[in-house]
């Protein structure tokens, strides 16, 4: 799938360490991570925005993983400072709707 947006974050792994990576949604909506040569297929739980960043919480679900363990939570963060106004506004608004529907893909005529 093509990338239609992209934000550099600070993911937060396992053993709560910070990991640069970057999230990207996709042309046809979904969401992945892709950190240290490694990409995960997410779905977002919540999200909160804030002035100076945003963060969001991810499940990593059972059927994305490929060792087949549990379902587990992952959050990153977003920050203001290393995004362009457009690319943040359009955070906002991507993780507004999809909150509002979870189980409905988002449009990529999105700004």
């Amino acid at each position: 799938m093509t990338p239609h947006r992209q934000w550099p974050v600070s993911f937060i792994s396992k053993d709560d360490r910070r990991l640069p990576g970057v999230l990207q949604l996709s042309s046809g909506g979904v969401w992945e991570i892709h950190t240290a040569g490694h990409h995960h297929r997410l779905r977002l739980l919540h999200a909160w925005p804030s002035f100076a960043w945003f963060g969001l919480r991810f499940s990593l679900g059972q059927h994305l993983q490929q060792d087949g363990s549990a379902t587990r939570n992952i959050r990153l963060n977003v920050w203001r400072h290393r995004v362009s106004p457009s690319a943040w506004r359009a955070l906002h608004v991507l993780a507004a709707r999809q909150a509002a529907m979870p189980d409905r893909a988002t449009p990529k005529d999105v700004p």
